[in-house]
């Protein structure tokens, strides 16, 4: 004995109403062109990301590059003033 027959009614009743209506096929196509549409944008989006990680990278290297090159200059003064001025 079925507990809930008429459930069991409405929902092959609504299958069989999206069947005939091309429902899924309909959803199916729409998901295909959303997907379709978005691609370009994702690939845009990580193009431009990596992009931009490459960049601060580059610059960050570049900055600790002259904050070594000022830290051998100073060491170098230092130097060169103890070899000029002993004691």
């Amino acid at each position: 004995m079925d507990l809930y027959p008429h459930y069991i009614s409405k929902v092959e009743t609504i299958q069989q109403f999206l069947i005939n209506n091309n429902i899924f096929y309909t959803l199916e196509k729409n998901m295909e062109h959303l997907i379709f549409s978005i691609w370009p944008i994702i690939n845009l989006g990580l193009i431009v990301g990596v992009c931009y990680l490459i960049y601060r990278w580059i610059t960050k290297i570049i900055s600790l590059k002259q904050e070594h090159n000022d830290l051998l200059r100073e060491i170098l003064k230092k130097m060169d003033n103890q070899l000029t001025n002993p004691g």
